[in-house]
């Protein structure tokens, strides 16, 4: 199990520690990242980047490179998968929100609320083009999959799914063989139409 300081993770506990406004060129996973001169998701002509997201997935690479996010054990928040990296929701992106408050741009919904910090953030990543839609069986637009621990008494993960996690890391971490998919992914093709609520 982890303790508080390793869940709030890559500035060990210090709501003051740096983080990049943009996601680096991929990384070798436990070792220190070089920040880029522009964003992967605006290299792959994604869409425009968010730097709410921008600045989680600079924090969630940056943490696998150092070994401060663990990943593929028991509690972790970030799993591979041969579909691609998986971000156990709403957990990673609390973690984030607790680490790092002041990094965090919020923006009023339509009726004029301000969203809790960590849902601000996964609506950002939702918008950014990183994960991939879920089919909904027509309920609408999900960024939400689910995921099986094998022998852990059926045991579900809620995730969001980044496809080619080779963006960010290299090499990518081996597939973690007790995760299993229950549904498939679809490529998202407008990654600004409504959403989940998270």
């Amino acid at each position: 199990m982890l303790d508080d300081e390793a869940i709030v993770g890559h500035g060990k506990g210090r709501a003051d520690a740096h983080i990049p406004d943009q996601v680096s060129a991929p990384v070798r996973p436990r070792e220190k990242a070089r920040a880029p001169s522009r964003s992967v998701a605006a290299r792959a002509g994604a869409r425009q980047p968010r730097p709410n997201a921008e600045r989680f997935m600079a924090w969630v690479q940056g943490g696998i490179a150092t070994g401060t996010c663990p990943y593929n054990e028991s509690m972790a928040r970030v799993h591979f998968v041969p579909e691609g990296m998986l971000l156990v929701t709403p957990a990673i992106f609390r973690d984030f929100a607790q680490a790092h408050p002041d990094a965090i741009e919020q923006t009023p919904t339509e009726d004029g609320r301000t969203p809790e910090p960590w849902k601000q953030v996964q609506r950002d990543f939702q918008k950014c083009g990183y994960p991939v839609t879920a089919d909904a069986g027509g309920a609408g637009r999900s960024y939400l999959l689910h995921y099986t621990i094998k022998g852990a008494g059926g045991r579900q993960l809620s995730v969001m799914l980044v496809p080619e996690p080779e963006r960010f890391f290299n090499p990518v971490p081996p597939p973690n063989a007790m995760i299993q998919s229950k549904e498939k992914a679809v490529v998202s093709e407008d990654a600004d139409s409504p959403q989940s609520a998270g």
